[in-house]
């Protein structure tokens, strides 16, 4: 996992532990410092392709941490 990534992954589990709900796209970009939209549909797309966060498209603050219990 890329340092970006495992920021993204680190944000999404904090802020939904904090406020009860996903943080939305623009949140998570302004968290781990990324620019451009295009860069973070494709840290979000990987980590989707990944299975390390689920997402339902069309739906707001949709974005969870698939959490492993191993």
């Amino acid at each position: 996992m890329t340092n970006k990534e495992q920021a993204t992954v680190d944000f999404i589990r904090a802020y939904a532990e904090d406020n009860g709900y996903s943080p939305n796209f623009a949140e998570i970009m302004e968290a781990i410092g990324e620019k451009s939209k295009a860069g973070m549909t494709r840290i979000l797309n990987r980590l989707t392709d990944k299975g390390i966060i689920k997402r339902s498209a069309g739906v707001a603050r949709s974005i969870r941490v698939v959490e492993f219990n191993c």
